[in-house]
């Protein structure tokens, strides 16, 4: 899902006007509807039936519509929240500053706009920023209680990373937490087509310089986890625009490895694919 950060109500309720004023003079959150009625933000462009963000990433391999904001929807529920340990420690700040502000609040970011369309029905204490973490988050040092971060794997290239932590530190208050949740391609026991199709993706990863080195896994086999086949198959295909193009691949072929592939993940006999997960997380010193 792109990067959520909380924090009390003081701070964004004073940011929240002049991020509505930003948002209201750039027009980044301007969108029409396709004849599906699903929104269609304004710098988008088709390839292959899908949206892309025209003055996006071009090192992200995967579409800005309503069918990748479900994709992520359902990649939140199927993995929750955080892994680091911050309930005891939030849990205590946000008593003692409980008779004052009522609620926590939320800020999400995403370097496009995955959330077009859905602004009225999020709860009033989320707010949504169309910002690229690695050209600088839009917050003061020392701003948020908890930092985290999950599935950019695909928008960083290998020397942005150092520049992406840097900066999530950066707006986490010392004693908060910093959590970074992240993803690498299927290569275990996979079938013939989920081995062509993760093949695929890795040169195009490569060609993109986006194939960043991760360590301390966590891995998941396919159906451990209530969804996780879906998700997977519904990344197969989102990403065939951008692989069929980049590699010269028709769309027979891709189909029917895809096709091919989805059998393989969803009804396991002589295979049995995993995903490996990164969690990396850490406290951000105390000030003296």
């Amino acid at each position: 899902m792109g990067q959520l950060l909380s924090k009390v109500k003081k701070f964004f309720d004073k940011r929240k006007e002049e991020l509505q004023s930003k948002q209201s003079q750039s027009n980044q959150f301007s969108f029409t509807l396709d004849d599906a009625g699903n929104p269609v933000a304004q710098d988008a462009k088709l390839l292959d039936g899908r949206q892309f963000k025209k003055s996006g990433s071009p090192t992200y391999p995967l579409p800005n519509d309503q069918s990748e904001f479900e994709r992520l929807n359902m990649q939140h529920f199927i993995f929750h929240n955080y892994r680091s340990p911050v309930t005891k420690d939030l849990e205590r700040g946000i008593k003692e500053l409980a008779k004052q502000f009522a609620n926590s609040t939320f800020t999400g970011t995403d370097i496009t706009n995955v959330f077009c369309g859905t602004e009225s029905t999020a709860p009033p204490n989320v707010n949504f920023l169309e910002a690229d973490t690695i050209k600088g988050l839009p917050f003061e040092d020392n701003t948020f209680d908890f930092v985290f971060q999950r599935a950019q794997v695909l928008c960083y290239k290998v020397t942005d990373w150092p520049i992406a932590l840097k900066e999530m530190i950066r707006v986490c208050k010392p004693g908060g937490y910093v959590e970074s949740f992240e993803a690498v391609l299927p290569e275990k026991d996979n079938g013939p087509a989920l081995a062509q199709h993760t093949e695929w993706f890795r040169t195009v990863l490569e060609l993109r310089d986006t194939l960043a080195g991760l360590s301390s896994t966590l891995s998941l086999r396919f159906g451990a986890l209530a969804g996780v086949k879906t998700n997977y198959g519904t990344v197969i295909n989102a990403t065939r625009p951008q692989i069929a193009t980049a590699l010269g691949i028709g769309d027979e072929e891709y189909a029917k490895i895809a096709d091919a592939a989805m059998e393989e993940i969803t009804n396991p006999t002589e295979f049995h694919p995993h995903l490996t997960y990164y969690v990396r997380f850490g406290r951000k010193a105390l000030q003296n």
